[in-house]
């Protein structure tokens, strides 16, 4: 007899969607939900609901091992940290209204990493166990700073056997600006493109016309 894992259900535009802990999911009709309800569930219904991740036959046949092993995967907390998002700056020369972040204009104090902050976090970076690393620069606009970039990309490639870095930048100062640093292997870039010219210098920008760099040097 098939059985059901635990699940939950929303309406969704003109359907429902179904999803459970395990990151499953999808979506049907209403008249589905009640089949379920009134346990009512034909071969083709329970056939389904197996395959999509939501039901099983018996406890250790090969429906109910992949559900727990996909809900063990996805609750699953490594204990090697891998993985860094860090903000030098939150200073932006752009200010676009469709930014996540806390910017702060051009000519803002205390906005940056200090000394000191920037040595607790190569400390940080030292106490980490594992030989891997994915450090993501954001902002503000990160390459205001590019000397914290620098300083944080020098000490964790001599820290970490394997390193790579992400640097999320607005492109407004031109590219010659992180052409240096894109030379190496580990470094790539993040950017947004809004359209052609004429829309992308149609961002808010207080501070300067800078946001017209983005298309130069490529």
């Amino acid at each position: 007899m098939t059985s059901l894992f635990s699940y939950r259900f929303q309406p969704f535009h003109d359907e429902i969607l179904f999803s459970n802990d395990a990151g499953d999911f999808f979506s049907s009709s209403s008249d589905f939900l009640d089949r379920i309800v009134r346990q009512d569930l034909g071969e083709p219904d329970q056939l389904f609901l197996k395959e999509r991740g939501f039901a099983f036959d018996e406890v250790g046949d090969f429906y109910w091992n992949s559900q727990r092993r996909r809900l063990a995967r996805k609750k699953h907390v490594s204990r090697t940290l891998s993985y860094v998002v860090v903000v030098p700056t939150l200073r932006c020369d752009l200010d676009c209204c469709y930014c996540q972040a806390s910017r702060a204009p051009l000519s803002a104090s205390e906005a940056d990493w200090s000394s000191d902050t920037l040595a607790r976090f190569l400390a940080f970076l030292d106490s980490l166990p594992g030989d891997r690393m994915l450090i993501e620069f954001q902002g503000g606009e990160p390459t205001l700073r590019l000397d914290l970039v620098e300083a944080v990309i020098a000490h964790a490639r001599r820290r970490f056997r394997e390193t790579h870095f992400v640097l999320c930048s607005n492109l407004a100062r031109g590219a010659d600006v992180v052409r240096p640093l894109l030379a190496a292997a580990d470094v790539s870039l993040s950017t947004s493109l809004d359209g052609p010219p004429d829309l992308q210098q149609k961002k808010p920008n207080p501070d300067s016309g800078a946001d017209a760099g983005f298309f130069s040097g490529f």
